[in-house]
């Protein structure tokens, strides 16, 4: 149903940035970890399972809806999407 759902956040992959000081660097376009996000709002369902905001967790990397708010990028996500909490 519609309240199964969580809001989550994609974690930045790090990646390793050259500078020279003789070539312009260009920024790079943002890469996220696949299959990880950060909980930003739950539901009971995935709070019965120890899972609460702020929690990283392992998903569906195909799944959920992404949308942006206050020039922000979130994924909602159905509660069936969300496979582990990292510890």
């Amino acid at each position: 149903g519609f309240l199964n759902n969580l809001l989550v956040t994609p974690i930045v992959k790090e990646v390793e940035q050259i500078t020279s000081t003789i070539i312009e660097t260009l920024p790079t376009e943002q890469e996220y970890l696949k299959g990880k996000a950060t909980v930003k709002y739950c539901n009971d369902e995935v709070r019965e399972m120890g899972i609460n905001e702020n929690d990283t967790i392992a998903i569906d990397p195909f799944g959920g809806l992404t949308f942006w708010l206050n020039e922000k990028e979130y994924w909602w996500l159905r509660t069936n999407e969300v496979f582990a909490k990292y510890e």
